[in-house]
C-alpha cells in the first residue's frame, strides 16, 4: 500500500504561494481548488493575483510544500466558467463544502463538512457529518472522492451508491489506500483540523 499524506484543502491550502514549475515568481494566492466531484481528481485552482483579481489555472501536477505550491501548468480559464478540461468541475470551498450527500436510493447521508487532498494521486476525499455538532468535534465519516455517482450543482448534492456508509465509509482519514483508491484503511490517526 502506498503512504499518502491528505491536507485539508480549506484549513491548510488559501492563502498559500503558488507558483509554476520552473519560476520563481508567484502567480498569485491559493483562493481554491477544482475538483471533478465524480473521480474525485483536482482538475485545476482559483488563484488570487497581486492585483486581487481571480485566475483559474488548471493543472496536471502540483507539489505541496512550506514554501507553497508548485504546479504544472496546462491552461489559464475564467474561474466563473469551468469549461474544455475544467468541465465538470466543481470548487471545493466554494461548492462542496455544505452540499448534502444522498444515496442512489434518496437516503440523506449528511453533509460535506471537509475536503481532503493527497497531493501525490490529486484525490481527494471527503468527510460526512451528519450535523454541525459533529462537524465540530471531528466526526462522521471519510468516502474516497471516486465513489460519487453524480454531482448536482442546481439541486447542490452529490448522489453516491446505495450501500456508501457499509462499503466504502471510514470513521479515519488515514495516511493510506489502497492501489484501486475506493475504499479508505481506517488503521491511522483520526483526522485533525
Amino acid at each position: 500500500m502506498q503512504q499518502l499524506q491528505f491536507i485539508n484543502i480549506a484549513n491548510q491550502l488559501p492563502g498559500l504561494p503558488v507558483r509554476e514549475e520552473g519560476t520563481t515568481q508567484a502567480a498569485g494566492l491559493l483562493a481554491d481548488i477544482i475538483v471533478h466531484p465524480g473521480n474525485g481528481t483536482v482538475l485545476g485552482m482559483i488563484v488570487r493575483t497581486t492585483h486581487g483579481e481571480l485566475r483559474g489555472l488548471a493543472t496536471r501536477r502540483l507539489q505541496i510544500s512550506d514554501g507553497g505550491i508548485v504546479i504544472s501548468l496546462g491552461t489559464v480559464f475564467d474561474p466563473d466558467h469551468l469549461n474544455g478540461p475544467l468541465t465538470g468541475g466543481a470548487k471545493a470551498c466554494g461548492e462542496l463544502i455544505g452540499i448534502s450527500v444522498v444515496t442512489e436510493e434518496g437516503k440523506l447521508l449528511g453533509r460535506i463538512s471537509e475536503v481532503h487532498l493527497a497531493p501525490e494521486s490529486m484525490q481527494v476525499v471527503y468527510r460526512v457529518s451528519s450535523s454541525r455538532l459533529q462537524q465540530f468535534f471531528d466526526h462522521g465519516f471519510f468516502i474516497a472522492g471516486d465513489i460519487v455517482h453524480a454531482y448536482s450543482r442546481t439541486g447542490a448534492r452529490l448522489i453516491v451508491p446505495a450501500r456508501t456508509k457499509e462499503l466504502h465509509a471510514t470513521p479515519l482519514l488515514s495516511g493510506k489506500i489502497n492501489p484501486r483508491w475506493k475504499s479508505l484503511v481506517s488503521n491511522a490517526r483520526p483526522a485533525g483540523r
